[in-house]
């Protein structure tokens, strides 16, 4: 956009210092890529004004598009395209961005791939509303440097900006993620993330199935002396003035606040008896030094003296020689180890969130088999005929064993609210009784529509339900050998348990070649 005042006879003479709009596809294409109109490539943006404004009407910002392509004769459709306005100084910083938080939700400044067209004002008519409203922020931009995967070598595309306060997306952000146009194989590595002035954020970046990749969190925080390591990260803060904020050595940043964010999740697990081979391989090959009594294994892994504190900075392995490079100004080794350090610890992070996720798994399977288990317990020890006492032993053996378990499985150690899995599961087990009951008497009542009244039938739970109870009452009657039944059933389960286990393994494979010497 110029510089320089724009007369027009109907808005009157406007200046523009930084205001400037553009047609984007954010599913990787590009407008310049796609034809416009009758074959011809053009320029998406016709014309656009700015009117300062005065005391009782605001500054209002106009820009015309000719020919954005909104159908195919061959059956190709409408592109998603996209429309996204910024305001720029006159020191070419951007200053205002488009806002992708809460508002946004109330506007849709895209095309509708249906009718080629924003927005229908009267679909009876086919009356068309060619006007889109953006909603922009006063922002500061904040660049990310080598946004790649060192472990497939691929460009991060898909971002997700959260509140380093409240770990949820910001009330006003953007950012401008990698993109490249279709059937071009360059694509610079380079995001940029918007947010309000001095405001903290973390990035998480991921690569489709493959899960999160790339996690900026900011784990040293020398600024802070009462918590210099925050294992959940400080955030990045953007800029206070009007020039852009940079944040490089992505691949040093994300295996340190990787490592530090899984050091602490490590650490009480193992405080809790839950070990991990691979992930300890990985995670002290990334930032611990070699044990000294056992260096290494048999099979060529290496045994690791990680620090014993759940925050704490790297001591050894690729990170600390990371580091040490960097104070030496040795940049080559700097990245090299930082990006080793990556891949290390970017493997390790999914094997530790899937543990906890285990253990989280573990704890309902164990809920569910105590539902038959309280049910066996309130026939056996109790017997009653009435079925609101049935209920309230079947209740009370569930809340007893429930309260033994609270204090014994580290599930509820590992969960922030250990009292929301015991209702979620109850919310479940309501739920599928309910259906279930629904579900017989509606099977029950069609069969009866269907038959008429010359119907007799006993269902299979029932029949089931009756044959367990007898059984439980022949064995109320035999305490000795029902007693030794159960002591025979929890020590063959107790072996089985004990010597099976299933284990996966990651091997480096190298081969070494030698010099060569053909010039």
């Amino acid at each position: 956009m110029p510089d320089t005042p724009i007369p027009d006879e109907k808005i009157g003479n406007s200046g523009v210092q930084a205001v400037g709009a553009v047609v984007s596809d954010r599913n990787g294409g590009s407008t310049y890529e796609n034809k416009s109109y009758s074959g011809v490539r053009g320029v998406m943006i016709e014309r656009g004004q700015y009117s300062l404004g005065t005391e009782d009407i605001n500054p209002v910002a106009q820009f015309t598009f000719v020919g954005p392509r909104v159908g195919d004769s061959k059956g190709g459709g409408t592109p998603g395209y996209e429309f996204e306005a910024f305001s720029i100084n006159r020191d070419g910083h951007m200053i205002f961005a488009p806002d992708r938080g809460s508002e946004r939700q109330r506007f849709n400044p895209t095309f509708n791939k249906a009718t080629g067209t924003l927005n229908i004002k009267d679909a009876r008519l086919k009356q068309i509303n060619p006007d889109v409203s953006l909603i922009c922020f006063p922002s500061r931009a904040s660049t990310i440097f080598d946004t790649l995967d060192q472990r497939y070598f691929s460009v991060l595309k898909e971002m997700s900006v959260l509140d380093a306060k409240t770990d949820a997306s910001p009330v006003e952000f953007s950012f401008l993620r990698p993109n490249a146009a279709s059937g071009v194989a360059e694509i610079e590595p380079v995001a940029v993330v918007f947010a309000k002035e001095n405001q903290r954020f973390k990035l998480i970046m991921a690569a489709g199935l493959l899960g999160k990749r790339l996690v900026l969190l900011r784990t040293q925080t020398p600024e802070n002396p009462q918590k210099p390591i925050n294992d959940e990260g400080g955030g990045f803060t953007t800029a206070d003035g009007e020039e852009p904020n940079r944040i490089t050595k992505i691949a040093y940043q994300t295996a340190l606040d990787l490592w530090t964010l899984d050091q602490n999740r490590i650490r009480l697990l193992k405080s809790f008896g839950i070990n991990n081979e691979r992930v300890d391989g990985l995670h002290g090959d990334a930032g611990c030094p070699l044990d000294a009594e056992r260096p290494s294994n048999a099979d060529g892994t290496g045994n690791f003296d990680c620090p014993t504190e759940s925050i704490t900075a790297p001591t050894g392995g690729s990170l600390k020689l990371a580091t040490d490079s960097l104070a030496s100004k040795q940049y080559d080794i700097f990245y090299r180890e930082a990006r080793r350090a990556f891949g290390l610890e970017s493997r390790a992070y999914p094997d530790v969130e899937a543990t906890s996720q285990d253990v989280l798994k573990g704890i309902i399977f164990y809920l569910a088999l105590l539902l038959p288990f309280s049910y066996f317990m309130e026939r056996m020890l109790f017997g009653f005929s009435d079925v609101r006492k049935q209920i309230g032993g079947f209740t009370g053996v569930f809340l007893v064993v429930f309260g033994a378990i609270r204090y014994v499985h580290p599930a509820f150690e590992l969960a922030t609210a250990p009292f929301i899995i015991l209702l979620a599961f109850v919310i479940l087990a309501l739920t599928i009784v309910v259906t279930a009951f629904l579900q017989s008497k509606f099977e029950a009542e069609l069969k009866r529509m269907k038959q008429g009244v010359h119907y007799a039938d006993m269902g299979r739970l029932s029949a089931l339900g009756a044959a367990l109870g007898l059984g439980i009452a022949n064995m109320r009657r035999r305490p000795t050998r029902t007693a030794l039944t159960c002591v025979t059933l929890i020590l063959l389960t107790f072996t089985v348990l004990s010597f099976t286990s299933v284990t996966a393994n990651i091997a480096n494979f190298a081969r070494p070649y030698g010099k060569h010497d053909s010039v």
